[in-house]
């Protein structure tokens, strides 16, 4: 995502040095504004199980230009943010029916490991626990609908703190 804050600021000299090292200066504060913002608002979006995906919330500043971002490393963000349509490498996905959606499914509770025991039995729709009924359920597809928009909460947080960066920092 790139924001134009050309307009925002007052009409200066593109080459007085000191202003340009201002301006890169609240960049990055307004970058790292954001970065902190974005992973504070994950734990309310999402079930963290593990703390990477935070760790995965990454800033980057070019050398030479007026530049920083922000941006995620795990690509399936992307995914969470526009949203679309699952579908599996093979010919189904194995939904999870009867777990806790906080709770980790155990290696020996993943389908290729129950279908290894004989007190579960495959059927098309799903698999099943002799006694207890289905314990995973088969879909070829899955809709998501979009969970989040990192852009808007970047764009919020420039709009906010920008100006006041570039102020504290002239």
């Amino acid at each position: 995502m790139q924001i134009e804050i050309q307009s925002k600021i007052p009409q200066l000299s593109k080459t007085d040095r000191e202003f340009q090292t201002a301006l890169g200066h609240a960049l990055w504060k307004t970058v790292n504004s954001a970065k902190a913002r974005i992973q504070a608002e994950i734990p309310l979006k999402f079930i963290l199980r593990r703390q990477w995906i935070l760790k995965g919330i990454r800033t980057f500043k070019r050398r030479g230009e007026l530049s920083a971002e922000v941006s995620s490393r795990d690509l399936f963000m992307e995914k969470q943010e526009r949203g679309g349509l699952l579908t599996p490498r093979g010919k189904h996905f194995a939904v999870p029916v009867r777990k806790h959606p906080y709770q980790d499914i155990k290696k020996s509770q993943r389908p290729r490991e129950i279908l290894r025991n004989p007190d579960y039995s495959y059927h098309d729709s799903g698999i099943y626990q002799k006694g207890k009924g289905r314990v995973y359920k088969f879909i070829k597809q899955a809709r998501y609908k979009p969970v989040w928009d990192f852009n808007k909460i970047v764009e919020k947080v420039v709009n906010e703190q920008f100006n006041r960066y570039l102020a504290e920092e002239l």
